[in-house]
């Protein structure tokens, strides 16, 4: 754990970002520019094999390593060890969330520069230095990288070829931003860098939702012909670089925290993370008298895009009382909520959810 500084404050940021349509072009120059690299490992998914003829050619030499499906440390191990024996100048992840988190701790391991690109806009992977090992489906634990990616390149004509329900999860774990560094920065809790954090995380984090309300509606359009426009652009921009920002410089709150209690219930395991985080943006929103005055148009927003909005849209059918406690006990054990650091008890929590399913039984009847 980092030593606890809160009175000074800081973040962190990645080296370079680029983003836009065909940025997947200009990787060799940027490799160039950014990190004097000439060869890299690629750890890639096996559903973007077609994009492969893109990484070959010119000065770049590229050695393809098919991610295997899972971050566990075995395979980052393994991975590693591969890595290695290639003697590159730096490591690629392409590809989701699991495949990134690989590739980063690979990096790590190796000890080699990190670049990201990403093949959907499905969370804030991409610019985080955060890191989830699994075992099967079970979250093992989280490593912290010492620094975020050397460079993130975003090709947003790969991204609008991505399943759309990624992008939708990309919204979800993105708006959530807003209200949980404002509970994280009220309440001072020390950012993932063990410091206060500076005016700029809550700037992005607010910054994050109005892009959202102002260009999701219209991007979901675009994203529909298959031709990335501004409203894309923008809403890429907003999930994938203001929202990792955000969280890293800004601090979390009850939206993530409730992932822990959530994923223990049989019929979570089939959601995917942004998911669950826009259901938990709403428990937050009730739990936190500061922020209920927010409620009506974050529900809005949210259902307007098709994000789930109450248990059942989670896989819930029947919550028992014992189980509503437990998941509020299991959120309030994430270490930016433990020890009450941010006024949130496990009734708010409890009567949070009690309050959101009342309600959508009233409206959505």
């Amino acid at each position: 754990m980092h030593h606890l500084h809160p009175i000074v404050s800081g973040m962190g940021f990645p080296a370079r970002y680029v983003q836009g349509a065909g940025a997947l072009a200009l990787l060799e120059e940027m490799l160039g520019d950014c990190l004097s690299a000439t060869s890299a490992t690629l750890i890639y998914d096996g559903a973007l094999t077609k994009y492969l003829p893109s990484f070959v050619g010119g000065r770049l030499v590229v050695e393809p390593v098919l991610f295997p499906g899972t971050c566990s440390e075995s395979v980052v191990e393994a991975l590693s060890a591969t890595a290695e024996s290639h003697h590159t100048d730096c490591v690629i992840g392409f590809g989701g969330g699991k495949t990134l988190d690989t590739a980063k701790a690979v990096a790590a391991s190796v000890q080699r520069p990190l670049v990201i690109i990403p093949s959907a806009a499905s969370s804030d992977a991409p610019t985080s230095r955060l890191v989830a090992l699994y075992d099967g489906h079970t979250l093992l634990r989280s490593q912290m990288l010492r620094r975020n990616p050397d460079l993130i390149l975003v090709d947003t004509s790969i991204l609008v070829q991505a399943p759309k329900r990624l992008m939708l999860a990309g919204i979800g774990d993105a708006l959530s931003k807003r209200f949980e560094v404002d509970l994280s920065v009220s309440h001072a809790v020390p950012n993932t860098f063990g410091l206060a954090s500076p005016g700029l995380a809550k700037l992005l984090a607010d910054n994050c939702y109005a892009l959202i309300r102002t260009h999701a509606a219209e991007a979901l359009r675009e994203y529909d012909t298959g031709l990335p426009g501004h409203h894309f652009e923008c809403l890429v921009e907003a999930c994938v670089l203001y929202s990792g920002l955000a969280f890293e410089g800004g601090g979390l709150s009850l939206a993530h925290g409730l992932l822990r209690g959530l994923t223990t219930l049989p019929g979570t395991e089939h959601f995917l993370h942004g998911e669950l985080v826009a259901y938990g943006t709403l428990i937050q929103l009730l739990a936190c008298s500061r922020q209920r005055e927010h409620f009506d148009n974050t529900l809005s927003l949210i259902r307007s895009v098709g994000l789930p909005s109450r248990l059942q849209d989670i896989g819930v059918l029947d919550l028992t009382d014992k189980e509503a406690h437990d998941i509020a006990r299991l959120a309030l054990t994430a270490p930016y909520l433990e020890k009450n650091a941010q006024n949130i008890s496990p009734n708010d929590i409890v009567n949070a959810i009690r309050e959101l399913e009342n309600y959508s039984s009233k409206t959505l009847a």
